[in-house]
């Protein structure tokens, strides 16, 4: 699919002031053509790209910003004093996390 917006608009060389393309060949079916469509039409179309943006935006509207069932868990074991925290683990996500800040500012060259 591709997007095509027409409307009102100034009239571009070789159309009619109501933005209608004027008959060049002048043949008497594009002239009757013409003048039986007065008023102008708004079309638009969405491409495929964008449909699917759409979809995925109202995929994520739904979509809790928070997991509660995961906090419950992590309340729980942490009340229960068997919440434990593996600080190898922490640190390597941290690091993974910074590095890809890094690469992204750096392919962006910033």
């Amino acid at each position: 699919m591709t997007i095509e917006i027409t409307g009102p608009s100034t009239p571009k060389p070789g159309s009619t002031p109501d933005g209608r393309a004027r008959s060049i060949r002048g043949d008497a079916a594009n002239q009757q053509d013409n003048k039986g469509d007065s008023a102008a039409q708004d079309k638009v179309s969405l491409t495929s790209t964008a449909a699917l943006l759409h979809k995925l935006d109202g995929e994520l509207s739904a979509t809790p910003v928070v997991d509660t069932a995961r906090v419950n868990r992590i309340r729980a074991a942490i009340g229960g004093g068997s919440y434990t925290i593996d600080p190898d683990r922490v640190a390597g996500k941290l690091i993974r996390f910074e590095l890809a800040i890094q690469s992204r500012s750096s392919s962006r060259g910033g």
